[in-house]
């Protein structure tokens, strides 16, 4: 008896098919990893900023505890973390990082760095 035809296209198929799926599984991942990590740098250059926009209001006044204060209550609300807040002649300089929400990339010792971007926002608080 010859084997027929049909059932070897079948595996063809379905093993090609198979292997299709997995590459654009792993593209998809792997570009989810990329993107999460771009537009969490992205997002963090404004909230940076923003950050030193309240500090600047509260440190018009002179008091660098109500502006450290104020830029504390700024990050919370933008879901970055404080690292710092520094008053240099007439600029203003807050710096912010943030946690990218990835699936692997964090999990992977050389690359973690790369998932928590770190980012200064300078404003000029006086004229």
């Amino acid at each position: 008896m010859r084997p027929t035809l049909g059932s070897e296209e079948g595996g063809i198929v379905t093993g090609w098919l198979f292997q299709l799926v997995l590459v654009m599984a792993v593209v998809g991942v792997l570009g989810h990893e990329a993107i999460s990590i771009g537009v969490t740098s992205v997002n963090l250059e404004d909230d940076a900023r923003d950050v030193a926009v309240a500090a600047r209001e509260a440190y018009g006044r002179g008091d660098l505890t109500a502006a450290e204060e104020a830029a504390a209550g700024a990050a919370d609300r933008l879901g970055v973390e404080l690292l710092g807040l520094e008053v240099d002649d007439d600029t203003l300089v807050a710096e912010v990082t943030k946690q990218a929400d990835t699936f692997f990339v964090h999990r992977i010792g050389p690359l973690e760095d790369l998932t928590t971007p770190t980012t200064r926002g300078r404003v000029r608080w006086r004229q």
